[in-house]
C-alpha cells in the first residue's frame, strides 16, 4: 500500500514544510529515522541502486550492484564478502524491519518498496555520493 500525505506538515531546513507520510497499519517513519538509515554510505548506494530497478531482485545481483555503484562513490569498494555479510546481517535486515525493502532470506529476493520521504533526500544524497546522473 502506497503511503498517503497525512494533514499534518513538518518544518525542515530553514523552515521548508514537507509532509508527513503515514502508512495505515505500518509505523510511520520519522525524519529522524530516514536520516539514521541513510548515514551509512553502503546503505544509501544500496539503496540508489535498488531504487533504479524494477520489480524483484535476486540477491546476488543486488550484491553486484552495490558493488558497482560503490566504486561510482567516494570511498570506492570493500572486499565482495564484506559486502555479503554486510548485506545479509545488517543493512538489509535494518531496511526490510522498517519496510523500506521486501526481503525474503528463504528465496533471495529483494524487493525495493521506498516511500516518499526517502526517495526525496536519496535525490539530494545521490548527487553528492556519486555525482551527477547522465
Amino acid at each position: 500500500m502506497k503511503p498517503t500525505p497525512d494533514d499534518v506538515s513538518r518544518r525542515i531546513n530553514g523552515g521548508e514544510t514537507i509532509p508527513r507520510y503515514r502508512d495505515s497499519g505500518a509505523n510511520e517513519l520519522s525524519l529522524h529515522d530516514i536520516f539514521a538509515l541513510l548515514q551509512s554510505r553502503r546503505r544509501r548506494c544500496l539503496l540508489y541502486y535498488l531504487s533504479d530497478e524494477d520489480g524483484t531482485v535476486a540477491f546476488d545481483d543486488v550484491r553486484d550492484g552495490l558493488l558497482e555503484y560503490e566504486k561510482r562513490c567516494r570511498d570506492g569498494s570493500a572486499a565482495p564478502d564484506a559486502v555479503t555479510i554486510s548485506l545479509e546481517h545488517v543493512h538489509l535486515p535494518r531496511l526490510d524491519e522498517v519496510g523500506v525493502v521486501d526481503w525474503d532470506r528463504e528465496t533471495a529476493q529483494v524487493e525495493y518498496v521506498g516511500s516518499p520521504l526517502i526517495e526525496r533526500w536519496l535525490t539530494e544524497t545521490r548527487e553528492l555520493d556519486v555525482g551527477p546522473t547522465v
